[in-house]
């Protein structure tokens, strides 16, 4: 042996290397541990996880986690002491392996099924399973090791029960997803709020049409008591003139 580290507390249960030559290990204790190679000394260790840490997939941008709940922990490649962003996988018994079959689009496997499940990131969305690893009705034997080959071309899996290892053909399978981007859930989201808007603005300018409505309704009875009143005045004031004549008349007499 030619060096050790100590700084996980629980045992390790998968090993993998960063395009920055980081030894990156998840361990049971919950943490995700990062080593520098070059300068042969620990790194960093990243905050307390939700559960123990399985499967890890370090990528161009960004580093996967598998946790024993279900949740992929994302980290930023190089920054392992805060997680980013955590996504729900659909397995409800841990996420025990994962591969990059393009950017933004991953396979995942779980020791609970022999479903492949795709998940795409950035953004986050499940795109339901690749097909099954042995019989699609027996859901008994999981799936317990995944790897994929260097041109991701191709994915590996490996049932230790029943001693068998399917070969996938990812091309069949990716060229049918269509690449997600941000900008286009948020482009969708705007469509929506848009939407939601514009519903509301037409209502306000239909209250606004019913008020003008109204206020053109009630000027013409206004218009109406204006009138009357001033009939009413100059009836009193034709009364008045009337009896100021007979008055000038008894007068005269």
């Amino acid at each position: 042996m030619v060096r050790k580290f100590n700084e996980q507390e629980e045992e390790i249960n998968e090993l993998n290397v960063d395009i920055k030559s980081n030894l990156i290990a998840t361990s049971s204790d919950g943490t995700l541990g990062a080593y520098d190679l070059r300068k042969a000394k620990f790194k960093v260790r990243s905050e307390l996880m939700h559960s123990e840490l399985f499967a890890v997939c370090p990528t161009k941008r960004y580093v996967y986690v598998g946790g024993e709940d279900g949740y992929v922990e994302v980290f930023n490649l190089n920054e392992y002491g805060n997680l980013l962003e955590r996504i729900e996988s659909g397995f409800d018994m841990g996420v025990n392996g994962i591969v990059e079959l393009r950017p933004g689009l991953l396979g995942l496997s779980s020791q609970g099924s022999n479903k492949m499940r795709l998940l795409n990131v950035m953004p986050s969305k499940r795109l339901g399973f690749a097909g099954f690893h042995g019989d699609e009705k027996s859901d008994d034997d999981g799936i317990d090791a995944i790897t994929i080959s260097t041109d991701k071309s191709t994915v590996y899996t490996m049932i230790c029960m029943n001693c068998t290892i399917k070969k996938w053909n990812m091309e069949e399978i990716t060229d049918k997803i269509p690449v997600l981007r941000a900008q286009d859930a948020k482009n969708k989201k705007n469509r929506k709020v848009e939407g939601f808007f514009d519903q509301m603005i037409d209502k306000n300018e239909d209250d606004d049409d019913d008020d003008e409505d109204s206020d053109s309704d009630d000027e013409p009875k206004s218009k109406k008591r204006r009138a009357e009143d001033s009939d009413e005045s100059s009836d009193d004031v034709e009364g008045e003139d009337e009896e100021d004549e007979e008055e000038e008349e008894e007068d005269t007499d």
